[in-house]
């Protein structure tokens, strides 16, 4: 019986983010959202204050955390009206450190206040976050979650079986076997289990973030900049969880899918680029089977198929018995 090299059935970005999408819905809802809530409820309220009395450009913004005043010095955004004031009341402006020095004694009382009140809101709205994160944190981990991996799984694999089929001599029908309950239950629970790991992780430690800016001076501008720096990561993070579940995914119905047929072998393909580690770019073009892949790691010894591996982006190039009648 002869043997055809064929094609291989590639990872698209487009599998990562059709897992990615649930992923994101459960850590806007759980982590996002009730963060961003709270800040947007503390400026709304700064805004209904401000609409009710009269403020100056200058004590409006140390109400909202867009100027601080700390050590005798004004730090933050300036805008030409701030910028003006302050330099009515004799601050002296550093180019080098784009602030603004005067000495607490110069200040009018109202700005004094102004300061005291903003300082004291912003230790509140500092203390508010740090307990919702610790609560956060402490129940993600017991938290049921409803990331629909299945939809996604069905839309990955609905791929890999058109893949396999356009790659396949004509001769060979690749069958449309449906993903068991058990393939399913598999991959929400290694999701479930890597985001809420993350989760947690996210909010103990933008929750020391927090306290340590409060700490620090309470600076509300450095408090958006650390949310903003700490959501990034999270996402970042389930990024990272989708791209890994949906390589082991299509790893492991790349495997069953070529079995189901006959191949049983094939020849390791990496990317060819200077992002292929050491241990998979030996392997290029070297043939395997799938009952006894090789060593993708000489340090821990782990063997793997292409895809199954953290971070591989490999792929297996089937060899298909072809008939000669």
């Amino acid at each position: 019986m002869a043997k055809l090299v064929c094609a291989a059935v590639k990872h698209y970005d487009e599998h990562t983010k059709a897992m990615l999408r649930p992923i994101l819905d459960f850590t806007d809802e759980i982590f996002a959202l009730p963060v961003i809530d709270v800040l947007a409820d503390w400026e709304h309220d700064l805004t209904t204050r401000r609409t009710n009395t009269n403020t100056s450009a200058l004590t409006a913004a140390i109400a909202f955390g867009v100027i601080v005043y700390q050590d005798g010095i004004f730090t933050g955004q300036f805008n030409a009206g701030t910028s003006r004031e302050l330099r009515e009341l004799g601050a002296k402006f550093s180019k080098w450190g784009k602030s603004f020095k005067i000495e607490p004694a110069e200040l009018p009382v109202e700005v004094r206040q102004s300061v005291a009140v903003a300082t004291a809101k912003s230790r509140e709205l500092h203390t508010e976050l740090a307990a919702l994160l610790m609560l956060i944190g402490g129940n993600v981990e017991q938290a049921d979650t409803d990331i629909n991996t299945t939809a996604a799984a069905m839309i990955i694999d609905r791929n890999v079986v058109d893949q396999m089929a356009k790659t396949m001599p004509p001769s060979i029908v690749v069958p449309n076997v449906k993903l068991s309950i058990s393939d399913l239950a598999t991959i929400k629970a290694n999701v479930d289990d890597a985001i809420k790991k993350s989760v947690a992780t996210a909010a103990r430690d933008l929750s020391a973030a927090i306290t340590k800016n409060e700490l620090d001076g309470a600076n509300l501008h450095d408090l958006r900049e650390l949310i903003n720096v700490h959501l990034e990561r999270l996402n970042t993070r389930a990024k990272g969880i989708a791209e890994r579940e949906t390589a082991l995914f299509i790893a492991k119905e790349r495997e069953r899918l070529y079995k189901s047929i006959g191949v049983d072998s094939y020849i390791w393909q990496t990317r060819l680029d200077e992002r292929v580690r050491e241990g998979h770019r030996v392997l290029e073009g070297e043939k395997f089977s799938w009952d006894s892949p090789p060593v993708t790691n000489p340090r821990t010894g782990d063997r793997n198929n292409p895809g199954e591996d953290h971070n591989c982006r490999c792929s297996p190039l089937p060899i298909v018995p072809i008939s000669n009648e």
